[in-house]
């Protein structure tokens, strides 16, 4: 019983690792976007280039996505020392950074 709660909560760090990943790729690039001014291609949907040069996207002439590359990066090393510590607060960090 108690190796497959632990391989669970492996699983989960895991995929908490992978997901802050890819929201760290995607922070990375909308702050370079900020800085060097080149828009980002938007194949989804148009207006991307609206959303990311309108005045709500900065906070105190600070990008939005620069909180977004730090609360990953966050995410990412927590994840990391909780595969290698497999401690209960850092789960804990875990599960609280999930929710917001």
């Amino acid at each position: 019983m108690r190796l497959k709660k632990l391989s669970r909560n492996k699983l989960f760090a895991g995929l908490i690792a992978v997901v802050a990943s890819l929201g760290l790729l995607d922070a990375v690039l909308l702050t370079q976007q900020h800085y060097t001014g080149k828009l980002l291609p938007c194949s989804v949907t148009g207006g991307c280039e609206e959303v990311l040069t309108s005045k709500y996207s900065e906070v105190f002439g600070v990008p939005l996505a620069l909180f977004g590359v730090i609360f990953y990066i966050g995410m990412l090393v927590i994840a990391l020392y909780y595969l290698q510590l497999r401690k209960l607060w850092l789960k804990q960090l875990l599960l609280l950074g999930g929710i917001v």
